[in-house]
């Protein structure tokens, strides 16, 4: 699946969860290297996400960085890669039991 594809339909999944609102962050040359895709907050806990196209895709390092620079702030943060990671994140963010959801 294509990364922009993915942004959205996760974009699309959290918009339908209460208490939560998302935002796609478009990288441009006022944006910081490695800013995370997706900035939001569920239910006032900040979120970060970074989407990549397949579970075959790396972070840069500089994406890793950011994402643990965003972690240290007290933000959740995580890249999702496929269908599956996208659904147990969602699970988390409805609040669901995230240890019943196959996640492979």
């Amino acid at each position: 699946m294509k990364e922009s594809r993915l942004s959205r339909k996760l974009l699309d999944k959290l918009g339908k969860i209460e208490g939560v609102k998302a935002i796609k962050i478009h990288g441009d040359r006022y944006t910081e290297a490695g800013t995370p895709d997706i900035i939001g907050s569920v239910r006032g806990r900040m979120f970060v996400i970074e989407c990549k196209r397949s579970s075959k895709v790396s972070l840069e390092p500089i994406q890793k960085q950011r994402l643990k620079e965003w972690a240290n702030a007290g933000a959740l943060a995580c890249s999702v890669r496929n269908n599956a990671e996208m659904e147990t994140l969602l699970t988390f963010m409805r609040g669901d039991d995230v240890s019943s959801t196959d996640a492979s």
